[in-house]
């Protein structure tokens, strides 16, 4: 039971991260505003802009090089729990063509709050 719980809770990851890359995407956790900001921050990226309440952020490509990709974590209080995250990303490239390097922080956020929170509700 465990093992296909795992799976699920993967290709509920998997998803979500696909989706935040094409188009954004919010999620609802049981985890702290500040545990979120600091997940995203502590990923390979710059910060770009930061309040107490969002974060931007623009990855670093495996060649150490800045992207131009902006992603941006906003903090709401949570309908169903403690935290809705509303990820907004804004992507350089093609239309349809998911820049990979962008999905760095975003994996890193989603992959955190997974093994925290493994309740949390992508929306």
């Amino acid at each position: 039971m465990g093992w296909l719980a795992d799976r699920r809770n993967s290709k509920k990851m998997g998803d979500f991260i696909v989706r935040a890359a094409q188009r954004g995407g919010t999620f609802e956790t049981s985890c702290s505003p500040e545990e979120i900001l600091g997940w995203l921050k502590s990923g390979r990226c710059q910060v770009a802009d930061e309040s107490l309440a969002s974060l931007t952020v623009r990855p670093i490509h495996g060649t150490g090089e800045v992207g131009s990709e902006l992603i941006k974590a906003e903090i709401q209080p949570g309908v169903q729990l403690l935290t809705r995250v509303v990820i907004t990303v804004e992507l350089k490239a093609k239309p349809g063509n998911i820049n990979l390097n962008a999905l760095s922080p975003i994996t890193r956020l989603v992959d955190q709050v997974s093994k925290v929170d493994p309740g949390w509700l992508p929306m």
